[in-house]
């Protein structure tokens, strides 16, 4: 961490009434981008009226062990691929060992680097040199994730209604005639219908679902590791991608990463 090492916990407060509170990790072995995007976060918090708790790291292998060693958890880290000591991507696949659900924000200089770094299934894109457009609207989005208003998914079974928050649902899988509604908290609802009904309604939803299996379809945010036939979500539970959907998985992939960096 740098010098001050009591800038963690310090936290920035705006004028507004403070509702949220954001733990944010900034990751960077140059000294002005660090201030650069702790700069631009700062003006964003101000306007949103959130409270913002940084934590400020040179390498990879420093925050590694502040997050063993304080068993801190981050809403959003910051990470620079290109490190000298250990690079983005190692230091990523360590975070994911620590916590499988910080969204994670890769800076990069080089665009080649996306698709390596892909498999820690990140948040976000930002390209060097920083735009503050382009910082700002990616908080907006994590932010919007963080603290969601919620969209509902609604079902009958049995002669009872139901109305599920969309983002804590992790997946729906088609049993025959039935459909599962696999929760975050490991509850499993069922109901009558199709998937394919499934999916056209969750169509205009802020939320990302992907058809992994003609029987399954996966809430992205779950998403913590990703190979050719398998998915592997936050709870280390294991999902196959059909051999029908693989390339169309990957292609799905690849327009995702080339649309965040586009951002």
């Amino acid at each position: 961490m740098r010098g001050d090492s009591s800038h963690y916990g310090g936290s920035m407060y705006s004028t507004k009434e403070v509702n949220d509170m954001i733990k944010v990790a900034i990751c960077d072995d140059e000294e002005i981008m660090l201030r650069e995007m702790e700069c631009i976060l700062e003006k964003c918090a101000r306007e949103y009226g959130i409270q913002l708790e940084f934590g400020m790291f040179y390498d990879g292998e420093e925050i590694i062990q502040y997050m063993e060693k304080m068993q801190q958890q981050f809403d959003i880290i910051f990470l620079d691929i290109e490190m000298h000591e250990m690079n983005g991507i190692e230091t990523a696949i360590q975070i994911r060992k620590l916590d499988r659900k910080v969204l994670i924000v890769y800076v990069t200089s080089h665009e080649s680097y996306a698709l390596e770094a892909y498999q820690v299934h990140p948040f976000h894109f930002l390209v060097k040199p920083l735009q503050e457009e382009e910082v700002r609207r990616c908080f907006e989005q994590a932010y919007a994730f963080i603290v969601p208003e919620d969209e509902f998914f609604e079902f009958t079974y049995r002669k009872n209604s139901y109305r599920k928050p969309i983002r804590s649902i992790m997946y729906f899988m088609s049993n025959k005639r039935m459909i599962e509604v696999h929760m975050e908290d490991g509850t499993i609802e069922e109901f009558y219908g199709k998937l394919d009904d499934v999916a056209n309604a969750l169509q205009n939803k802020k939320t990302d679902f992907w058809r992994i299996h003609k029987s399954v379809l996966v809430n992205a945010q779950y998403i913590f590791r990703k190979t050719f036939y398998q998915v592997e979500l936050t709870n280390g539970e294991k999902l196959g991608i059909s051999k029908e959907r693989a390339r169309e998985m990957n292609a799905l992939y690849v327009q995702n990463i080339r649309k965040r960096m586009e951002e």
